[in-house]
């Protein structure tokens, strides 16, 4: 499985900061997926309410690095399970 074809992930562009740029982010949904990437030293962004869903959050991470790469290994890890 890969970050695509996950439906509890989403893709943004946002404009973010002082200088309004445009910076790429994913938006996670499960709070155990969340946790996970947060293990592995990314910073959640911020939070904001699931729009179907408003008792819940999601979590917003901005994609740097290897974030696919470490997002997928995490989900294929998990379907593993």
């Amino acid at each position: 499985m890969t970050v695509a074809d996950d439906a509890n992930l989403q893709i943004n562009e946002t404009e973010v900061g002082p200088m309004q740029t445009n910076e790429k982010t994913y938006t996670i949904f499960t709070k155990k997926m969340a946790i996970e990437l947060r293990k592995l030293g990314y910073k959640i962004i911020r939070t904001e309410p699931n729009r179907d869903k408003p008792e819940l959050d999601v979590y917003v991470f901005s994609v740097y690095g290897n974030f696919v790469q470490d997002l997928n290994r995490l989900l294929e890890e998990n379907k593993s399970k």
